[in-house]
């Protein structure tokens, strides 16, 4: 009896092992390692696509934020230079308005 016992234990040893080096449980391993190689190849596709999308937008924003201030920047340099004339003559007067308010302010307290 024991010596049945250990046959069919090692005719069953053999069957699992025949089995794992069969076509059909090489082929199953192999298909299942091949779908979960695609389904990562895919999921890492799909956020570098995202994540592309998102630099081009950025990019875009970008790009047109500098094209709008651009425009409405003069192009000239004789342009500049008149620019930031007009400007210091107003901040200047701001200030000398600023000063008068300042010291009208000061004198009527005192």
């Amino acid at each position: 009896m024991e010596l049945t016992f250990r046959g069919s234990y090692i005719q069953m040893l053999i069957d699992e092992l025949s089995y794992i080096f069969s076509a059909s449980f090489v082929f199953s391993i192999s298909r299942r390692i091949f779908s979960t190689a695609m389904r990562v190849i895919f999921f890492k596709y799909d956020i570098l696509h995202i994540v592309s999308k998102a630099q081009y937008t950025w990019h875009r924003v970008q790009t047109k934020e500098a094209q709008s201030s651009v425009k409405s920047k003069p192009r000239h340099p004789r342009a500049w230079a008149h620019a930031r004339m007009c400007l210091c003559r107003h901040e200047r007067r701001n200030i000398n308005k600023m000063e008068k308010t300042k010291v009208f302010f000061n004198k009527n307290i005192l």
